[in-house]
């Protein structure tokens, strides 16, 4: 029993040592396991600087509770500073609420008091940026919307509608080329590779000046649907090309 006293007396001493020793000392625990049934509080000086798991290599490091309830928060500082994730030299993936057992709402910067400047993507030339909205919607909102590069629309592929006097469709249905078949016809039909809520708004026009009289004002009208686009024209033998553009839904 003395021999615990002392022991435990010594312990006491030895963290009322530490708490007055130098900013320069070193603890180091080599249990496996660290349970506190109260509040835990690492700190340090002014100008402190903590590190966490900065000789472990094949292992993990998890940071938070299996069923949590209350917030987590990684730097909440009332200066101005960095936060860097994923900033090493290796190869890094950074994944952000990627789990697939409950939906997950995950909000960048969405202050309405602030002007907050949000940079997403690279400048490297090779580099590529996906923003997905799944089979719903992809909403922007907000001022003007300024693109600076090439626009590529691209998904599902249209189909020639059989009858409808299309030969060939190259394109997506949103932009692409339409031929006509060089027997007698007065439309130019294709079927789109996914069926849309509304009709979308479609501009269509010839890619040669020699099938200009296709255009007459009388003949000539663009019938877009959910699920085609039609061009009705002048009858001719001409294999004439279109090319139109489908916005909406």
């Amino acid at each position: 029993m003395k021999h615990k006293l002392l022991a435990s007396l010594g312990f006491v001493l030895a963290v009322l040592l530490i708490g007055v020793a130098s900013v320069q000392a070193a603890i180091t625990i080599s249990g496996t396991t660290l349970i506190s049934n109260g509040v835990i509080a690492i700190d340090g000086a002014a100008a402190s600087n903590h590190a966490i798991g900065t000789s472990t290599t094949s292992g993990t490091i998890t940071i938070g509770g299996v069923a949590q309830t209350g917030t987590m928060t990684l730097g909440s500082s009332s200066a101005a500073n960095i936060v860097e994730i994923g900033n090493g030299s290796g190869t890094t993936t950074v994944n952000i609420a990627t789990g697939s057992t409950s939906v997950k709402y995950v909000n960048i910067a969405t202050s309405s008091q602030l002007a907050n400047v949000i940079n997403i993507g690279s400048v490297f030339g090779t580099a590529a940026t996906t923003i997905r909205g799944g089979t719903s919607t992809l909403n922007v909102a907000g001022g003007a919307i300024n693109l600076t590069g090439l626009i590529y629309a691209t998904g599902t592929s249209p189909a020639v509608t059989t009858g409808g006097g299309a030969a060939t469709v190259v394109g997506s249905d949103v932009v692409g080329t339409i031929t006509g078949i060089a027997t007698l016809h007065s439309s130019s039909t294709i079927t789109f590779g996914t069926t849309r809520s509304a009709a979308p708004v479609c501009t269509v026009s010839l890619t040669s000046d020699s099938f200009a009289n296709l255009l007459s004002t009388s003949t000539t009208w663009v019938v877009p649907s959910i699920t085609n686009l039609a061009i009705y024209h002048a009858s001719t033998t001409a294999a004439a090309t279109w090319s139109y553009i489908c916005l909406g839904k």
